[in-house]
């Protein structure tokens, strides 16, 4: 049984997936470890790199796209190990990030998710972190999105000052963590309704409703080259707004649901929607 399980879920990343694993096994080369890259039907040459040049790495190639959370859930499930990292394909992770992760998360055994500061390729922070969504809170963190984003200075020192020590946030960022796979398991991993966009923020609130807390290890650090593996911008939206809908039908109440609706997803049909109005998810 090794002690590390590194997961990378895959869609169409033959640009960036060489990188991402190329670090990662040397990031990972003194821990006991194994790789699992879940490809979700790509139609480049992802599958055929990591073959062709990643030979130890267990390639679990799927038939058709089923997702974020789903696809890391059908490697986490086949798990053993009592630690797996998930990685995207476009994070880049610094040598000393994953050891500097493992040593975090063995210092607190009631901590479930601890991820790494995430930096945008220039170097600059980027927001892997927040507060549950809320109206108020979303307000902030578009705010401190955007900001970093655009390399407001204002922002990017008062996000510089948080990232200082570690801390305990609401939720982080399913683009680069490690878990301590107890945890997961105890809340039966992600939610697999969420198809993209919100699946961690989901499972960070499970994971904080059953008596643990996630964590931020700012002296680890990984660089996401945001968006990178996801390039259709409207297909995305259109995601986000789905998952939006289904996180406050499930943690939120009738009027935020409605709200929501009525704001950023008026005129999007909801077909796909599988709870077309809102339906208390305790009551499910």
């Amino acid at each position: 049984m090794a002690e590390l399980q590194i997961i990378i879920v895959t869609y169409n990343s033959e640009g960036t997936i060489e990188g991402c694993l190329a670090d990662v096994l040397a990031a990972a080369g003194s821990v006991d470890h194994r790789e699992t890259v879940v490809d979700n039907a790509s139609s480049d040459g992802t599958v055929e790199i990591v073959g062709s040049g990643f030979p130890e790495v267990e390639v679990v190639p799927l038939q058709t796209n089923i997702g974020f959370g789903a696809a890391n859930n059908a490697a986490l499930r086949q798990s053993d190990s009592p630690f797996a990292l998930l990685l995207n394909p476009d994070t880049r992770i610094a040598p000393e990030a994953v050891t500097t992760l493992m040593k975090t998360l063995k210092q607190h055994p009631r901590v479930a998710l601890v991820g790494p500061q995430m930096q945008y390729p220039d170097g600059s922070p980027q927001v892997s972190f927040g507060s549950f969504p809320g109206l108020f809170g979303d307000i902030r963190q578009s705010r401190l999105a955007r900001g970093c984003r655009e390399r407001n200075p204002r922002i990017l020192r008062k996000l510089v000052r948080r990232l200082i020590e570690p801390f305990s946030p609401d939720w982080i960022s399913g683009s680069c963590f490690l878990a301590r796979t107890q945890a997961l398991r105890e809340i039966d991993y992600f939610d697999t309704n969420f198809f993209l966009y919100m699946e961690d923020i989901d499972l960070c609130r499970r994971l904080k409703t059953a008596g643990w807390r996630v964590m931020v290890e700012p002296s680890a650090l990984c660089l996401h080259h945001e968006g990178g593996s996801q390039p259709d911008s409207i297909a995305m939206k259109k995601h986000f707004r789905r998952s939006r809908l289904l996180y406050i039908n499930k943690h939120g109440g009738r009027f935020g649901f409605m709200f929501y609706k009525l704001l950023r997803a008026r005129g999007i049909g909801l077909k796909w929607d599988p709870q077309k109005r809102f339906r208390s998810w305790r009551r499910v």
